[in-house]
């Protein structure tokens, strides 16, 4: 088998030409194992884990291969107070821990500390060594049974304050990535208009060599025509919230994953590579449900549009 990516003789690999993490069954053997791994690294995994596409994922429950959905909200955020919190998974927030020890005046210790309320029964572990450590340096005259009294104390204290009970906005700041959305949407297409022409294509056509150099390099400087958040066709579907949707025109792949729609231009001078209209095809894949269909457009406009 020929790579239609390497363009080597390899033997023939798996290839989802929709992420499986986004509940793509639609697949491809002409890719060796290496570029496929390759196609993981550079292309597939970058967009699986894109805040866009997790937000997707998480608000339709998308598991991937191995059942993890993700959670795009998760990591530190700031409170107007400058407060370091996170939310777990039923969105509740949580307080950074702090500890802060100094030695004050009148040879006392100055402890600060911030915890979350669920902290509340592991004070001892969180508060007792680093406090029995800062005592035994300030005041090396101590002994143990008065290190253990202060420190008695100390959690008397937190155990007797009142958590703070504040609704506050939390800043947090993501990355969005435009690139990996758009090197999907090229990969996407590539394979789809290999499915439509075969090795010719790939062997002899300019927009082919150019996407595979975009797609294999994470470069965007060579040019190939196109528009990324393009509006969605107008398509007769009954469901469209559920579906993945490719529509290989004349000149153009049309693919929409979620709501994120793009147009990848493919113009050929070769007739070999022109799409008539009568052979103009759409893919639908609903990542729900797992089930898959493709059939010539004209076919499925006779069959969802509505009658004059």
């Amino acid at each position: 088998m020929k790579c239609i990516f390497c363009l080597d003789e390899k033997p023939p690999s798996d290839e989802h030409v929709i992420p499986e993490s986004v509940g793509g069954t639609l697949r491809i053997q002409e890719v060796c194992r290496d570029c496929n791994s390759k196609l993981g690294q550079l292309v597939d995994n970058p967009f699986s884990n894109s805040f866009l596409v997790q937000l997707a994922r998480f608000s339709h429950s998308l598991g991937g291969k191995r059942g993890a959905v993700p959670f795009p909200f998760g990591g530190m955020g700031t409170l107007d107070t400058g407060q370091r919190v996170s939310l777990d998974r039923d969105f509740v927030p949580h307080v950074k821990r702090v500890l802060d020890i100094q030695k004050g005046t009148d040879d006392q210790l100055v402890v600060n500390f911030t915890a979350d309320a669920s902290d509340k029964d592991k004070l001892e572990q969180m508060l007792g060594k680093p406090l029995r450590k800062a005592m035994a340096v300030e005041f090396p005259t101590w002994t143990s049974e008065k290190m253990d009294e202060e420190v008695a104390k100390v959690m008397a204290y937190a155990r007797a304050y009142t958590p703070v009970l504040e609704d506050r906005p939390i800043g947090k700041q993501w990355k969005i990535g435009l690139d990996d959305l758009l090197l999907e949407f090229l990969k996407i297409a590539y394979e789809i208009w290999f499915r439509a022409f075969g090795y010719p294509w790939v062997e002899n056509s300019a927009t082919a060599r150019n996407i595979r150099a975009v797609v294999l390099g994470r470069g965007l400087s060579v040019g190939i025509g196109g528009q990324l958040f393009c509006p969605p066709l107008p398509l007769p579907l009954s469901n469209p919230s559920t579906n993945h949707c490719i529509v290989l025109l004349n000149g153009a792949c049309v693919i929409r994953l979620f709501n994120f729609c793009c147009t990848v231009e493919c113009e050929e001078t070769d007739s070999r590579f022109m799409v008539k209209q009568e052979a103009a095809r759409i893919i639908l894949q609903d990542f729900r449900a797992g089930t898959l269909v493709e059939e010539m457009l004209p076919d499925f406009l006779a069959k969802h549009l509505p009658e004059a």
